[in-house]
């Protein structure tokens, strides 16, 4: 027998299908591969919502690894992790100098911001 909560369950689940976003809900023009990168990085991951704020940071001022887990509350090392798995993507360049390591967007991100833009508004 279905009971009361799972039927809300049921309908709480449902309605937040039906308004979350998929690779092909992404309208923004761009090729389907990095369609897939973006919603696989800021989107379906745990470590999705950490990453959009690091690449809103960056979009904004240039930072290190330290100065962006400072802005955004999270350790260095979680930091750290998803700038690697940024830059494996090629969204972020990092220049070494002095010591310091700082990240930027990469131009292949800057291409895109649309589609970033349209994610993070939706998601």
């Amino acid at each position: 027998m279905i009971s009361i909560i799972d039927t809300l369950l049921y309908a709480i689940m449902l309605s937040y299908t039906m308004n979350a976003i998929t690779v092909r809900s992404i309208t923004t023009s761009a090729h389907p591969e990095m369609k897939k990168i973006f919603w696989s990085l800021f989107v379906s991951t745990r470590g999705a919502a950490n990453r959009v704020k690091i690449m809103s940071l960056l979009r904004n001022r240039p930072s290190n690894p330290n100065q962006l887990s400072k802005n955004i509350e999270i350790d260095y090392k979680c930091t750290s992790h998803h700038l690697k798995a940024l830059e494996e993507n090629h969204l972020v360049e990092k220049l070494q100098g002095g010591g310091i390591t700082t990240f930027f967007v990469s131009p292949l991100f800057e291409e895109n911001q649309k589609m970033f833009d349209e994610i993070i508004n939706v998601a």
